[in-house]
C-alpha cells in the first residue's frame, strides 16, 4: 500500500493541495556557518539551517520503532513524528 499524505501527521488538504500546519520543530538540529572570502579579500558566513529538531527526532524514532514493530508506513510515520512531537513538548516545558 501506498503512503498518502492523509496518513502523515501535520498534513491537511486545502483547496485540493496538500498543506502543511504550523507545527512546532524545534528549531534547527545541526546548524551550520561556513566562512569564506569575497574577491575583495573580506570575510563573510553563510547560514545552513541543517535538518529540524522535529525530523531529526522522528528520525531516530522511526529506527527504533521499525526495528520492534512490522506495520503499515503511514503508522510508522505517524508514530515517529508523535514521539519527536512529545520530545520537543517535554524539552519546551524544561526550558
Amino acid at each position: 500500500m501506498l503512503l498518502r499524505p492523509d496518513d502523515i501527521v501535520g498534513v491537511t488538504k486545502q483547496r485540493g493541495a496538500y498543506m502543511a500546519e504550523e507545527i512546532e520543530d524545534g528549531g534547527s538540529a545541526f546548524p551550520e556557518t561556513h566562512y569564506g572570502f569575497n574577491s575583495m579579500g573580506d570575510i563573510h558566513s553563510i547560514g545552513f539551517p541543517g535538518i529540524s529538531l522535529r525530523d531529526y527526532f522522528a528520525g531516530q524514532a522511526l529506527t527504533g520503532y521499525l526495528a520492534r514493530v512490522h506495520c503499515h508506513p503511514g503508522e510508522a510515520v505517524n508514530e515517529a513524528y508523535f514521539f519527536a512531537d512529545e520530545m520537543i513538548a517535554r524539552r519546551q516545558k524544561r526550558d
